[in-house]
């Protein structure tokens, strides 16, 4: 992922987050999105709570709950799994510069997300990433299984029927490489681009939209979340039918174990991983389902 950004939007997060305890920036820490006042003769459910950022948010009951146990997540290093079936991944971009996918393989890598593009976010126009197709051609041949994902900055859904078709005409000729899901990836590349201000149900409806259209294309599809989006920006009840890549540095933040609350497929666990054969920190994950295994 874009990881100059990715320090922008934490530290800005965290800004809005207080701001909240003050001036009503985002919801209301009472509110529950998609809850209905109970039935005829039922007991009224008791409200409960997550904590995140200093903050409590409360949790929709409507939205499954991970089942992940904190004591099977191992950190050694840059390297983390879950459990003994885990695949170990990261994500890559133009950032990482030239990438030696052979010395990747071999150090214990099973996987890699590889950006297509991007939509700019000031100017909005669409960018294939530099190394999109050197790194899908040179990870495929060392062994990799291969996702790809893009970084959406639409605002209505006339862009976001642009990103898709743009994605789609990119990854066809790689269509037997792609084995695993491809994700959109919309987030606030900071508070004072294209993006704010968008409204919160439209953001649905474009990542509805993107995920449609790949799964329409014979893709799996998966959207790109954090916590701050899941607890505070998106009626996540509309989403929750889609997979998730969670982002949480849980591992950068010297915890033992994330703590989001919510079901998600894949994690982002570090921003700052080393690994042998990339030049730059990159981002690491962890792949909770093999989607190359048949059912």
């Amino acid at each position: 992922m874009r990881s100059h950004f990715k320090k922008i939007i934490a530290c800005l997060l965290a800004v809005c987050l207080t701001c909240s305890a003050f001036a009503g920036c985002g919801k209301n820490s009472g509110e529950e999105s998609g809850n209905t006042a109970p039935g005829k003769g039922e007991k009224p459910q008791e409200t409960r709570y997550i904590t995140f950022a200093g903050h409590e948010y409360p949790i929709n009951e409507k939205v499954p709950a991970n089942e992940y146990d904190a004591s099977l997540f191992r950190v050694d290093g840059s390297y983390a799994r879950y459990g003994d079936h885990s695949l170990l991944g990261v994500d890559v971009s133009s950032f990482q510069d030239e990438i030696d996918w052979g010395e990747v393989k071999a150090s214990g890598v099973d996987f890699v997300m590889v950006r297509v593009g991007y939509r700019g976010h000031t100017e909005g126009l669409l960018h294939e990433d530099n190394r999109f197709r050197e790194n899908m051609a040179n990870a495929y041949k060392a062994g990799m299984k291969i996702g790809v994902y893009f970084f959406g900055q639409a605002i209505t859904l006339d862009e976001v029927a642009e990103e898709a078709d743009y994605v789609l005409d990119l990854i066809e000729p790689y269509r037997d490489t792609i084995t695993l899901p491809v994700v959109y990836d919309w987030e606030h590349a900071a508070w004072d681009t294209r993006t704010v201000g968008t409204d919160p149900e439209k953001i649905v409806d474009i990542m509805n939209y993107f995920c449609n259209r790949m799964e329409d294309a014979g893709y799996r599809s998966m959207l790109y979340i954090n916590n701050w989006m899941a607890y505070q920006e998106l009626d996540i009840v509309k989403i929750q039918h889609r997979d998730w890549w969670l982002a949480e540095w849980f591992v950068d933040d010297g915890n033992p174990a994330p703590t989001f609350y919510y079901k998600y497929e894949m994690l982002q666990y570090s921003s700052r991983g080393s690994v042998p054969g990339i030049p730059a920190e990159v981002d690491m994950n962890i792949l909770f389902e093999d989607y190359t295994e048949e059912p």
